[in-house]
């Protein structure tokens, strides 16, 4: 899950989009991301075996989650082929590799990246009070935050 800062560095640097020297406000993320056709938080994912058998899983994920999320959309690759976070994804998570996600390092002159990798519960409500605290702890320095969350299986022994 990725929020949509993270879709803004890989298409452009932060001069792009504001001249101010503030951390981006909510109000100027929602006019950027309805410009971009992006949602504030952006899912992406892959499902993996035979054709049928993806396509039942397709049809699965996406049910749910156009149900339970309101506003929520779904697109496949070929349906925004000029998303190139999308088009990136679609490629990493079949084994291509790129360079092109690091572009968000660009976000500022010379900028550079501190990985942080907290592990919470994979609840809607852990994600939000992680995101909320790592957003805070940014802008108190006054800069913007820029997260991406991994969910991967985990085996409890």
């Amino acid at each position: 899950m990725q929020q949509i800062r993270a879709n803004l560095g890989i298409q452009g640097d932060r001069k792009s989009y504001t001249d101010s020297k503030n951390p981006l406000t909510d109000e100027e993320m929602d006019t950027i991301a309805k410009k971009l056709n992006l949602g504030r938080w952006n899912f992406y994912g892959a499902v993996y075996g035979p054709e049928p058998v993806r396509n039942v899983l397709l049809s699965v994920i996406k049910d749910a989650f156009l149900k339970e999320i309101p506003g929520a959309k779904y697109y496949e690759p070929e349906d925004m082929p000029d998303n190139i976070v999308l088009q990136t994804r679609h490629n990493t998570l079949q084994g291509i590799p790129s360079t092109t996600e690091l572009k968000w390092v660009d976000w500022l002159p010379n900028g550079a990246h501190l990985f942080f990798s907290p592990i919470a519960k994979v609840s809607g409500d852990d994600g939000m009070a992680q995101y909320q605290l790592c957003r805070r702890r940014c802008e108190e320095a006054g800069m913007d935050f820029i997260g991406t969350f991994v969910v991967g299986m985990r085996e409890v022994r």
